[in-house]
């Protein structure tokens, strides 16, 4: 399922705050050539409005952080903890029972079972580095939510990039912190993957 992009005014005025920022405070830069030569006291109080409203625009999107931007920093977080692995961050990221999905939406591992493998698949294999070519990130409530990425990986034992697609989703703990509950792998070098592929 593609991800949703967030609502309109949540992006604009939290996310991505500095067009509108530039914008008003450009409004006021021209207000004020104007004003410069009318005497009317509304375009004055025009200018000084764009002014404070194109500061706290741009104050309040530094201010404010989405739950969109807090699990796409939590992904892209996670990412990173895998090359090289850093197992103490990974463990801090997933929900005590996550799980491991197929494409299809069946389980593959638990908790306990993704930990022993992927251990054992990173020791096996290595992971050089990632890159992460596509990534959308979707907040369905208060307490949940997704992401979807690419990644191209490039293993320490052969240096040959893999192709993979992944969905995680998110559970939000009383704690507030965003944690894995479920990771799907959708895609392994364009195909379906097959329950067990990491034991090849």
């Amino acid at each position: 399922m593609p991800i949703k992009n967030p609502p309109l005014m949540e992006s604009i005025l939290f996310e991505n705050p500095l067009a509108l920022g530039i914008t008003l405070i450009g409004l006021a830069v021209v207000l004020r050539l104007v004003a410069a030569h009318r005497r009317h006291w509304h375009l004055k109080a025009a200018v000084l409005l764009a002014i404070l409203a194109g500061t706290a625009v741009i104050g309040l999107g530094v201010a404010v952080t989405t739950d969109r931007e807090r699990l796409l920093e939590r992904t892209e977080q996670l990412i990173k903890a895998t090359a090289p692995l850093d197992l103490s961050t990974v463990k801090s990221l997933l929900h005590p029972n996550v799980t491991l999905r197929g494409p299809d939406g069946a389980l593959w591992l638990r908790a306990s079972e993704i930990q022993r493998q992927l251990d054992r698949v990173i020791e096996q294999f290595g992971i050089d580095t990632h890159k992460i070519p596509n990534i959308g990130v979707e907040v369905s409530s208060n307490q949940s939510g997704r992401s979807l990425f690419d990644l191209r990986t490039k293993l320490n034992v052969s240096g040959v990039p893999i192709s993979t697609v992944w969905e995680l989703v998110w559970s939000k703990d009383p704690d507030g912190q965003w944690r894995v509950a479920e990771a799907h792998w959708l895609k392994f070098q364009e195909q379906a993957p097959t329950r067990g592929i990491w034991h090849h």
